[in-house]
């Protein structure tokens, strides 16, 4: 690559990845102020007291539940089977009292191929974890269990002895001894590992060996590529593999289309450079491909950058004050880290 472009590939790179990286974190769930021994109204800036957790609202608690299928549900709906974090944007198992692999009573000792004890009667961790991707359950083959900070995020501090949202988590055990495993070993002693207690809202580790709950997540890693995901090279090109538009005369096109990087100092400009309609080879692929609306917005919802790594999705909008002489630009307007 030229200088030109080793330098637009930085540019691209932090623009883009500056919305991966800085994951959101959850607020505290806290809303009531305190002094030194009782609950007190919160105080303004310049009183005394002010500055705690309630005097901020950051990444306000916000959850989604989701039926069996992943469809949105209304917060009013009496069965759910999973919740989404609309902050993180993980996806979590919904407990139960069906007597089924989610029940919430059910226990598993950690699982660790080289541990002494893996597992009594099968019931470790892995066996839960690989019983959810062997029925996909939600539609997904995922699952995994959270690490101690993805695990502690669910954590509100609001409630004595109700340190979880029981609208979205209503099954959650809550007593002396309620640990749930996450998937973090203690690096200080490696037969044990972290867990998290949601009656007191605070984390912990214990030897593998013992019987705790699971909380199953999914998301929050980088989706594996598919036959519709973008992607970006080291000369800043973009592919889209399955762009379709709905034609209200001709019905559904779908078309390939290639841009290049076009370097500018205040937008992210790309130009097209190639497009060809296709005959809808991804039809029986199950993706999300990317569409191109009627005022010319083009919606990605899964680009994989240069650095193999990092997905987004992306939209472009046609931009006409550079689209002259044959030439056609779109300014990308909105991107954001895609949920595995």
């Amino acid at each position: 690559m030229n200088k030109t472009s080793v330098s637009a590939f930085g540019f691209i790179l932090l623009m883009f990845t500056a919305a991966v990286w800085a994951a959101p974190v959850p607020d505290s769930g806290q809303t009531k102020c305190y002094n030194n021994t009782v609950e007190i109204p919160c105080p303004s800036p310049g009183q005394p007291f002010y500055g705690q957790a309630a005097n901020y609202d950051i990444n306000l608690m916000s959850y989604t539940k989701l039926d069996s299928s992943g469809h949105t549900l209304p917060d009013t709906a009496a069965s759910w089977s999973m919740v989404k974090d609309n902050v993180t944007g993980l996806i979590w198992e919904n407990k139960t009292e069906d007597g089924t692999i989610h029940n919430k009573n059910n226990t598993f000792t950690w699982y660790d191929t080289t541990d002494p004890y893996p597992g009594t009667h099968g019931m470790n961790t892995k066996y839960f974890i690989d019983s959810l991707n062997s029925a996909r359950f939600g539609g997904y083959g995922d699952w995994r269990m959270p690490d101690v900070k993805e695990l502690g995020s669910l954590i509100s501090y609001d409630i004595p002895g109700q340190n979880v949202d029981i609208n979205y988590f209503p099954d959650t055990q809550m007593s002396q001894s309620s640990y749930y495993w996450s998937s973090t070993t203690y690096a200080g002693h490696t037969g044990y590992a972290w867990d998290v207690d949601f009656g007191y809202g605070h984390d912990g580790y214990h030897g593998k060996y013992n019987s705790k709950y699971v909380r199953a997540v999914r998301g929050g890693q980088a989706p594996a590529p598919t036959g519709c995901t973008a992607t970006m090279d080291e000369n800043l090109s973009l592919h889209i593999p399955y762009l379709s538009y709905v034609n209200p005369l001709s019905g559904t096109i779908s078309l390939w289309a290639d841009f290049v990087y076009e370097f500018d100092p205040t937008l992210i400009l790309f130009k097209l450079t190639d497009a060809i309609v296709i005959n809808n080879p991804f039809t029986a692929i199950l993706c999300s491909e990317s569409t191109l609306s009627d005022d010319f917005k083009i919606h990605i919802p899964d680009v994989r950058l240069q650095d193999g790594v990092t997905h987004l999705w992306v939209e472009l909008e046609y931009y006409p004050a550079l689209s002259t002489d044959g030439f056609v630009f779109f300014v990308v307007t909105k991107y954001g880290a895609v949920a595995g």
